[in-house]
């Protein structure tokens, strides 16, 4: 089993290729930078930008299949009306757990820990959302976490993109994967 937990734990980090000066944790922790999409009724594409930062409860060993984690999610969203161009902010409180076997952090909105008021009866919703972590291949250094969003069933919801990167000089509104 020890040998099991073992070549798991190597075959991640191998796959990621970390640099070794940085735990799976500190990487994994972020922050991470991006963007969230979605088809939203009666609006069409709804994006957002996201800066997310997790804390481990417990060190990635490999000794372990899953790993809770919790954080904030801050989602900056811009609307334009009639009126001009506007950008709203919430922060959220997020929880999940990093799944190791196939490097998937599964990401809980639990609350608001902030936010503006929309304009036009327009609300925040707290979701969830699942992202896998790559090596980024075309930014040497730096990793994605890639995925979509879930319904309260965790199916995918329709037409969506989740997207975030360690490159903190990524902006979400000039800059697509």
């Amino acid at each position: 089993m020890k040998k099991i937990v073992f070549s798991l734990l190597f075959c991640l980090l191998s796959f990621l290729n970390f640099a070794q000066e940085k735990t799976l944790n500190e990487i994994l922790a972020g922050p991470w930078r991006g963007f969230s999409s979605e088809q939203v009724p009666n609006m069409g594409e709804v994006n957002t930008g996201v800066y997310m930062k997790l804390v481990f409860n417990e060190k990635i060993d490999g000794s372990k299949t899953e790993y809770p984690f919790y954080g904030t999610n801050q989602i900056e969203f811009i609307y334009t009306d009639q009126f001009g161009t506007k950008t709203y902010f919430a922060l959220v409180n997020v929880s999940g757990t990093f799944n190791i076997k196939d490097k998937t952090l599964y990401v809980n909105d639990d609350s608001f820990a902030s936010y503006d008021s929309l304009p036009d009866g327009m609300n925040w919703e707290l979701g969830k959302f699942k992202v896998t972590a790559y090596k980024d291949q075309d930014h040497a250094g730096f990793f994605l976490l890639k995925g979509v969003s879930l319904d309260a069933n965790n199916n995918v919801k329709s037409g969506s993109r989740i997207y975030y990167t360690t490159d903190l000089t990524y902006n979400p509104w000039k800059q697509k994967y």
